[in-house]
């Protein structure tokens, strides 16, 4: 499990997922305050 996710994290397209990750992070927390 340790060796993979080393190699999501050399792998450059992991920036985007990243990204993506914390846009619906955010998302998320925009939903929680709008209760």
């Amino acid at each position: 499990m340790k060796f993979k996710n080393i190699l999501v994290v050399l792998n450059p397209s992991n920036e985007k997922q990243y990204a993506l990750a914390r846009a619906v992070r955010l998302v998320e927390e925009q939903k929680m305050k709008l209760r």
